[in-house]
């Protein structure tokens, strides 16, 4: 899966997705060391890509404060 958008207003993430398996599961993962394994990455979110392997996250989870926050998508 490939991000085409993410957009943060507040403390709202707002991620568009394509390029997944249709029907298939995405999981949205966090962290703020980039470096970490991801096993150590923290999942967030999860959904399922609509039948055209695209969808759109979009969560409270914007941590005021955080200097940096990263973000990765797994299938």
């Amino acid at each position: 899966p490939y991000i085409t958008s993410f957009n943060l207003s507040g403390t709202i993430v707002t991620i568009s997705v394509t390029n997944g398996v249709a029907g298939g599961p995405c999981v949205l993962w966090q962290s703020t060391n980039v470096t970490l394994p991801l096993a150590q990455w923290t999942p967030v979110l999860t959904n399922t890509f609509d039948g055209s392997g695209s969808l759109t996250l979009s969560t409270n989870i914007g941590v005021p404060g955080n200097m940096q926050e990263f973000y990765i998508l797994s299938q």
